[in-house]
């Protein structure tokens, strides 16, 4: 599978598209702390391994200046989740989850006919699979029937995700 997350906004039409623009220029900063264009992302989708291939447009380095790292990392995660559970899964954005109300989840997607609460977290290094069951947890409290959680690491780069049916 190839990845470019520049075009995130073709993926999910109903982001806007200066959200979907920063949140991928937050994942290419996140990423170019350590690697250039592109890089090979072994991804586990609901138990099934590969690997995928990341592209991204480059960005300055002023524009790392703009962020703190942990802003970067976090909104980076939801970019690359959003690209994979696209591509993987064929979800697409339904709207951001409202924290006041779900707090639990941090996207709903649609999934067919079902809506699906995901919820992303973002890491630079780390046990993705501790954080993963976390998430999924909290996910759970989203009170959706269907939910799900992805995890995205950047330095040794690495994607998980697990859904809920």
């Amino acid at each position: 599978m190839t990845i470019d997350l520049d075009g995130l906004r073709d993926r999910h039409p109903l982001l806007p598209e200066n959200l979907a623009h920063y949140l991928a220029m937050a994942a290419a900063l996140a990423l170019q702390r350590r690697h250039r264009p592109p890089v090979q992302l072994p991804t586990r989708i609901c138990g099934k391994a590969a690997v995928t291939s990341l592209s991204w447009q480059w960005q300055p380095r002023e524009h790392a200046l703009q962020l703190d790292e942990r802003r970067a990392t976090e909104d980076g995660a939801e970019a690359v989740a959003l690209a994979l559970v696209h591509e993987a899964l064929s979800w697409t954005v339904v709207r951001r989850m409202q924290r006041r109300t779900a707090g639990c989840a941090d996207w709903l997607m649609q999934d067919g006919r079902d809506q699906v609460a995901l919820e992303v977290s973002g890491t630079d290094t780390g046990d993705v699979d501790a954080r993963l069951r976390q998430k999924l947890e909290q996910a759970a409290r989203s009170g959706r029937r269907r939910f799900g959680a992805c995890v995205v690491r950047f330095a040794d780069p690495l994607a998980v995700m697990e859904a809920v049916a």
